[in-house]
């Protein structure tokens, strides 16, 4: 979200923080960060001792991979997913088995999920809303998930970056089955719900043992985070809806949008006809039959601003005149 700025509470707390010159800290969060422990509760139905500061997401996440996994343990990482993701579950000495769904879809399912599970797998890492898609579980499919890691005792990891970045609630695991909190773990962040990707503050909440486990980790690695961030977070969560603006454009007209956005429209097929909105209307078409791999590796070195199906074009709908017509005889 470059268009965006974190608020300017956000930066006046940090600033007043770093001049009262309060600098230690116990190696997981302090007294001024209670606001996300409580945000981080409410999403998943735990208590609030129970949540744990971190350095980012992706701290959260990696230190709940070496907390959970053993050698040889699988996590289920559905795709579409966010690159990180295998190689913070593979450093953790854990293997990540990429599940599918089915073709032309892009949300998995709970055959989609029992299709690649084994004896060896530990947890499954859904994303709600999803990076890369954007799509969202909606409360039943969610439920379907949620039941099927209860029946063979797998561990959710749920991550809930981009929760508020939606038109509607987004449901989470916790609230739709409140019986999976005993494996369960949620992990948020305010980089992208508060513009504040550079600040690096999430958390994670969970079962007291895998929090315990994971607090050690933190411990003897990157101990707190810095408390003038933390102060910050604070800021944002108790400060305005830097998100509000994404709700707000969307009733506004597609030619008022596009200063906002690049438009990508994404399609089932693999022939797709790119069009470069800067200073040329003349798409340029790239075919390459069934094999999408090519085609993603020339839409990535490209520099589009639209990606759109190629289709064919439409059949000449005759007129009221045609129609009346007498039909033309066939010459001799």
């Amino acid at each position: 979200m470059p268009e965006l700025q974190a608020s300017q509470q956000v930066t006046s707390a940090s600033q007043n923080w770093f001049l009262s010159r309060r600098c230690r800290a116990p190696p997981t969060s302090v007294p001024p960060l209670v606001d996300v422990q409580r945000r981080a509760a409410a999403a998943s139905p735990v208590d609030a001792s129970h949540v744990i500061v971190t350095n980012r997401a992706k701290q959260a996440l990696f230190n709940t991979f070496t907390a959970l996994l053993k050698p040889g343990d699988e996590a289920l990482i559905p795709a579409p997913y966010w690159v990180p993701r295998p190689s913070s579950v593979r450093l953790s000495h854990g293997s990540p088995v990429i599940t599918q769904p089915y073709v032309g879809a892009l949300k998995v399912t709970p055959d989609n999920l029992e299709a690649a599970r084994t004896p060896s797998t530990r947890a499954i890492l859904p994303c709600s809303p999803n990076n890369p898609t954007g799509l969202v579980h909606d409360q039943s499919e969610l439920h379907t998930i949620v039941s099927w890691t209860m029946e063979h005792d797998i561990w959710i990891i749920s991550d809930e970056t981009y929760d508020d970045l939606d038109f509607r609630p987004v449901p989470a695991p916790g609230q739709v089955e409140p019986g999976v909190t005993d494996r369960l773990i949620t992990v948020g962040t305010v980089s992208k719900s508060y513009a504040m990707t550079g600040w690096r503050v999430g958390w994670r909440s969970g079962p007291e043992k895998a929090v315990d486990a994971a607090t050690a980790i933190q411990s003897h690695t990157t101990s707190n985070v810095s408390r003038i961030t933390q102060a910050a977070a604070r800021a944002a969560l108790n400060g305005p809806d830097v998100t509000a603006g994404f709700r707000r454009r969307r009733g506004r007209p597609p030619v008022e949008r596009r200063r906002y956005h690049r438009v990508v429209r994404c399609s089932r097929t693999s022939t797709a006809e790119l069009r470069c909105r800067t200073g040329t209307t003349t798409p340029r078409t790239v075919d390459h039959g069934q094999d999408p791999q090519r085609l993603a590796d020339d839409v990535l070195h490209l520099p589009p601003r639209a990606l759109q199906p190629r289709r064919s074009p439409r059949p000449k709908v005759p007129s009221v005149h045609d129609r009346n017509a007498a039909p033309k005889v066939p010459d001799a």
